[in-house]
């Protein structure tokens, strides 16, 4: 190694030390600092890299769905950027619905340095496209003890992503959660509260609590009949008042039939199901059968919106912001300012109506089920990848970055912005939104620190207007969540394997005929025992064989 080459290694050396040192001395700061320590002050207390020109400067390519319209040496790149020192991050601009555009990137050979999974499942990425490295963990005890320590606080989130070769390694960076694990009620169903009084519709049995202004939470959701009768009354009597036939009773994207209140209503879980001492999937199942011709009744019936089996959700949520429909599915966190260009708070938001929002913990089916899934563990599905090009400098630089984005002393600026710009602290401390999605969306706000959700980022992150629905998300509404048959917390099958063997067309076959029967191409009855003859073509049965390996999750909760 020449003279010059042994000055920048070493230089590289010093620098991650000292961003190490640093980023370990901030994390431990009190949680009860003023609201000028939270921001100005920490920003003087953080000793920044200097600028070196001998410095080697590594250049990261990042892509996460909040980048779709961040600039490049955004405001919160660049705290970043300065803090760690010595690296260059040049955010990918692709939106997450624009998923065919991702795969293509990642086919032509420029997969990004580091990279949110976008909805793939973890073999899509390792097993069956080789496009990732494996993380020692060592490194990231070096580079990221803070995230080590949540991994070891926490077992089963590590072992999500542990490499079956190699106990000493990880295949992705996981996300977390310590709430999910039989802690929160995370999907629900959304009313639109404003129509139902407009035509007399009654609350649900046992009533509501407004709990905001214009938010209503129920202790438990609609009867069947009533339901039904809700979709109908939306679609044919006008319920925004103004003369026209503009509206329909429920609206979602192209997963709307199979999202978890759904499946709830008809005692089915996303995760596996017990058929007779058997794990399955959902959509093999008898009560599966009836939830697809009850979906196409309504859907025939013009009480779903008609163009929903093709929409994204960007598309469904102009929809919902513009009142086309009263019923629509999200996530119960989405009462939360992050989820501000979402529903409900578009629709809350929305100055040119008077709207108001009840939330139910989904409605009742036709056999009295009701409810929505078990998330079943505190990792959530969504995790970090390091594509394969990627050496081992560039990834101490990856790991640093995480631990500054996720532990550092201005997470409130990564997560809100720019103070008395993008966000403001309320009477209580709390810091609230105050600038424009778009804004901040530029400026890369939420793009950097998301998915590694510790007691204190949770607390950041949710809104006061959602953490009032905790009596009822993480209280009442518990008792409803639907728990999986069984469940590979600790990977004891080969489920991964053979999933990337079958899934991909077995997901073909049950996509393609959910749809045909939804919108009237296939007979659900004449064509349901060929549909599941070629499931079975498909590799289902040996898909099954595996999940039936896997221990009940009844065993692992007791």
């Amino acid at each position: 190694m020449n003279k010059k080459r042994r000055l920048i290694v070493v230089s590289i050396v010093l620098v991650m030390l000292l961003t190490t040192v640093v980023a370990g001395c901030s994390k431990d700061e009190p949680a009860d600092q003023s609201k000028q320590e939270k921001t100005e002050d920490k920003k003087e207390d953080v000793k920044e890299t200097e600028p070196n020109d001998e410095q080697e400067i590594i250049e990261i390519t990042y892509w996460h769905y909040n980048l779709a319209e961040a600039l490049d040496g955004n405001f919160a790149e660049k705290i970043i950027e300065d803090a760690v020192g010595g690296i260059d991050i040049k955010p990918i601009n692709i939106a997450q619905s624009e998923e065919e555009q991702l795969q293509l990137l990642m086919a032509s050979g420029d997969v990004p340095d580091f990279f949110l999974n976008f909805g793939k499942k973890l073999d899509y990425f390792t097993r069956e496209h080789d496009l990732v490295r494996s993380i020692p963990f060592d490194m990231i005890e070096q580079y990221t003890p803070s995230y080590a320590k949540i991994m070891t606080d926490n077992p089963m989130v590590r072992l999500k992503m542990q490499n079956p070769d190699n106990p000493d390694e990880i295949l992705a960076l996981p996300s977390y959660n310590g709430i999910l694990a039989g802690g929160q009620f995370s999907w629900t169903n959304y009313y639109r509260k404003d129509w139902l009084d407009a035509l007399n519709i009654a609350m649900p049995e046992g009533g509501a609590t407004e709990i905001a202004p214009n938010v209503f939470c129920a202790d438990y959701g609609y009867k069947f009949d009533e339901h039904n009768a809700i979709l109908r009354a939306f679609t044919n009597d006008d319920p925004d008042g103004n003369g026209e036939n503009d509206t329909t009773g429920m609206i979602g994207d192209k997963w709307l039939a199979v999202q978890s209140p759904m499946l709830g209503a008809f005692g089915l879980s996303d995760f596996t199901n017990d058929d007779n001492g058997k794990a399955v999937y959902y959509y093999s199942t008898d009560r599966y059968k009836e939830l697809l011709a009850y979906v196409r009744d309504l859907y025939q019936e013009g009480l779903i919106d008609q163009e929903y089996v093709s929409l994204d959700r960007e598309q469904f949520w102009e929809k919902a912001e513009n009142s086309y429909g009263g019923v629509f599915i999200v996530g119960s966190n989405w009462l939360s300012d992050w989820a501000i260009k979402r529903p409900p708070l578009s629709i809350l938001n929305n100055e040119e109506i008077d709207a108001q929002i009840l939330i139910t913990p989904g409605f009742e089916g036709p056999h009295g089920d009701i409810g929505s899934r078990n998330w079943g563990t505190d990792a959530s599905e969504t995790f970090y990848l390091v594509g394969k090009q990627v050496d081992d400098a560039k990834l101490a630089k990856i790991l640093e970055f995480q631990e500054y984005a996720h532990f550092g002393p201005r997470k409130v600026e990564l997560m809100f912005g720019e103070e008395g710009v993008d966000f403001e602290y309320d009477e209580d401390g709390d810091p609230v939104t105050i600038g424009t999605p778009a804004e901040q969306s530029a400026k890369g706000v939420e793009a950097y620190t998301l998915y590694m959700q510790d007691t204190q980022t949770l607390a950041l992150r949710d809104s006061k207007l959602y953490k009032k629905t905790y009596p009822f998300t993480q209280g009442k509404w518990l008792q409803y969540l639907i728990e999986p048959y069984k469940y590979d917390l600790f990977n004891e099958t080969n489920i991964n394997e053979v999933w990337s063997d079958y899934g991909s067309n077995i997901e073909t076959v049950r996509d393609e005929f959910r749809i045909a029967v939804i919108i009237g191409e296939k007979d659900l009855d004449a064509e349901w025992e060929n549909y599941l003859a070629d499931l079975d073509k498909n590799g289902y049965q040996e898909v099954c064989a595996e999940l039936d390996k896997a221990p009940l999750y009844s065993d692992l909760t007791k």
